[in-house]
């Protein structure tokens, strides 16, 4: 059995997310799926680095002209996801998205202007979804992008479209990057100790040193991820976020291993 990268993420956030998720979870959060896309598509697309970020100016012209060509195209990379969203939906997350643009342009001209070119050089991919995938780690996924370091080396980096931390990275998305740091050194054969965090609403790319603590994590949890796919459940921690989780009422109520089944 080998276990989905971005499901060390969602055991990091909460294990029995993973209990009681079923395979169509995002249609309940179809809002957030599709903004995460948008912002996501955009942060990938060409067209936000044909030209040098010489000034703010230009950044806006190409995020506006990036936004322009996703809400060309989104729809029909996404066939199956559209097939099931309200079109209505969709008008409304992409005015929201475009409306965003400008507070995006600042975050990013704000740490181009803290660091210069290095910003770019950390977003801007060499290649985009790449599908990695080791029997040996028993691991799989595909990471967003693959970008050139500082070295000229070839190191994964990962977009979120959510909150960021004041300082360095949430923990989740760094075992997360560190999963994919894993695998990308299988398919090389040489070893990568970095990577990249990009949380592209606020402008920043962060490089993130991955470390033998984080290698370790990603294969522990890797092996209890096994054991809630085999019908184990987690035992049940009481977290902030849990109130507005969408599993609560589940969650409160301990399953039997035989209900999970039948």
């Amino acid at each position: 059995m080998n276990i989905n990268v971005s499901d060390i993420r969602t055991y990091l956030v909460c294990p029995r997310i993973l209990y009681f998720r079923g395979d169509d979870e995002w249609k309940d959060k179809a809002d957030k799926f599709l903004k995460h896309t948008f912002l996501r598509e955009i942060s990938l697309e060409e067209a936000l680095y044909e030209r040098e970020w010489e000034d703010k100016s230009i950044l806006n012209k190409l995020l506006l002209r990036s936004f322009s060509s996703v809400e060309g195209k989104i729809e029909d990379i996404y066939r199956e996801e559209f097939e099931r969203i309200d079109s209505s939906l969709f008008s409304s997350v992409k005015e929201e998205v475009k409306n965003e643009l400008s507070e995006i342009s600042e975050g990013i001209w704000c740490a181009v202007e803290n660091s210069g070119g290095e910003v770019r050089a950390l977003m801007e991919p060499e290649e985009i979804e790449r599908r990695l995938y080791s029997d040996r780690l028993g691991l799989f996924g595909r990471v967003d992008k693959i970008i050139s370091d500082r070295e000229k080396d070839h190191i994964p980096s990962i977009i979120k479209t959510g909150r960021c931390p004041d300082f360095g990275v949430w923990k989740e998305d760094r075992i997360q990057l560190a999963a994919y740091v894993m695998l990308l050194e299988e398919e090389v054969g040489k070893t990568i100790n970095r990577g990249v965090v990009e949380y592209f609403r606020f402008g920043k790319p962060i490089l993130v040193e991955i470390n033998r603590y984080d290698r370790r994590l990603v294969l522990d949890v890797r092996n209890k991820i096994k054991k809630i796919y085999r019908g184990n459940l987690p035992e049940r921690e009481e977290k902030v976020f849990c109130k507005y989780c969408e599993y609560r009422e589940e969650c409160a109520v301990k399953r039997s291993l035989f209900s999970k089944f039948f």
